[in-house]
């Protein structure tokens, strides 16, 4: 993909936004009140709260920027469970988000939640990077706290951890996932325009802070540029789609636009 580099300009009139959301804060092991383990992997309250204010701001912008135009927004989740059995934090990050972005609607005849066998659906090509055991610990001991910018910057599959061999998708693997989402929902996009071409569409996606790292890293082609940096939980990433499917958003006072 060829990767252009600008400085940031105005905003243009937009047809489709594409949002990624990291997850609002999780329990994990160790923090549920009364150890309860039936609370892993679903939101915290301040985890509801972020992700209903993050929501609240988020919708409040797409109906200033809309231009009068109806807005559908379609929330797509990752359908990880927190050590593969317990709470799904993406998708309750989704409910909570799509239910915030249904009071605007019930509001303002601008912004519509799209309904697809309810408000969110299981997307699961922006799920969490996979582990064939998915345990988080295991890799902590064997390279630290610097197990994740190791991550992000192998190009090889991670091996002989502890005695085992764990197989890991390579940050690239995820980043390309996420491009082959982006890429589905600009075909999925160009039918709906077809049919409703004076509306815009959001769709919106609720993810892992891995999955959006790895791709602005390697999709987006930012690089060294982004070392060291993490997405807070429940932060929300815009990217712009032109109708010659050319994605851009902003980072850190540049703007980035690459091919789909």
């Amino acid at each position: 993909m060829e990767i252009q580099r600008k400085e940031i300009e105005p905003e243009p009139d937009w047809q489709l936004k594409i949002i990624f959301q990291r997850h609002g804060i999780s329990y994990k092991k160790g923090n549920t009140p009364d150890d309860d383990p039936n609370l892993l992997g679903w939101l915290t309250p301040d985890g509801i709260a972020q992700t209903r204010d993050k929501a609240a701001k988020t919708a409040e912008k797409l109906i200033k920027d809309s231009g009068g135009h109806q807005i559908q927004v379609l929330f797509l989740n990752s359908p990880a469970r927190y050590l593969e059995i317990y709470g799904a934090r993406a998708q309750q990050t989704a409910e909570v988000a799509a239910t915030e972005v249904g009071k605007f609607s019930a509001e303002s005849e601008i912004i519509r939640l799209a309904k697809t066998q309810g408000f969110t659906r299981p997307y699961p090509s922006i799920n969490e990077f996979h582990l064939d055991t998915n345990e988080e610990e295991v890799l902590e001991r064997r390279y630290g706290g610097n197990f994740w910018e190791l991550f992000y910057n192998m190009s090889d599959q991670l091996q002989e951890l502890d005695n085992k061999t764990i197989l890991a998708e390579s940050s690239i693997e995820v980043s390309n996932r996420a491009s082959k989402t982006l890429r589905t929902i600009f075909r999925f996009w160009r039918k709906c325009r077809e049919l409703n071409p004076d509306k815009k569409f959001v769709a919106w996606c609720t993810t892992h802070g891995d999955v959006i790292r790895s791709f602005l890293q390697h999709g987006m082609g930012i690089g060294e540029k982004i070392k060291g940096w993490r997405s807070g939980y429940s932060e929300v990433f815009e990217f712009n789609v032109t109708d010659k499917g050319i994605l851009s958003c902003d980072f850190q006072g540049q703007n980035y636009s690459i091919q789909l």
